[in-house]
């Protein structure tokens, strides 16, 4: 699936990832090609909170290596903010919730995603899934 279409230009500095940098080669390997490159390959997936910023469901690493490579901008596909799926703070930043339950295992993403009806964001999640499973 081609997810470019909807995908929109943003700063990763208005993007707070959901996790910190787990693999240091990992982030490496994407800054070097980010360098190169610039950004290549699926775009973030982000929840609005409604003023241009976003928390990023997918793509932590991507999106770290983004401001070391110092992009301007990031596709992502935005998430509209609404009354079931809500952004909190956190000790470690800010968490995703959706109907009050937190969202910290990707599956839980998918279902909340799923039962809101949006399609994109679920395939893009499952796009994340496979490419991981290929590395």
């Amino acid at each position: 699936m081609d997810f470019s279409d909807n995908a929109v230009d943003l700063s990763p500095r208005r993007i707070t990832p959901l996790h910190e940098v787990r693999d240091a080669a990992k982030l490496a390997a994407l800054v070097e090609s980010m360098r190169a490159d610039g950004w290549v390959g699926r775009p973030l997936l982000v929840v609005d909170y409604g003023d241009g910023d976003g928390v990023a469901l997918t793509g932590s690493h991507r999106h770290a290596a983004a401001l070391v490579a110092q992009l301007t901008a990031v596709p992502v596909i935005l998430i509209p903010p609404c009354e079931r799926l809500t952004i909190e703070p956190s000790l470690h930043g800010l968490d995703v919730y959706f109907d009050g339950q937190r969202l910290h295992e990707d599956e839980a993403r998918i279902a909340a995603l799923r039962e809101l009806g949006y399609a994109e964001g679920v395939a893009l999640m499952e796009a994340e899934f496979a490419a991981r499973a290929d590395e």
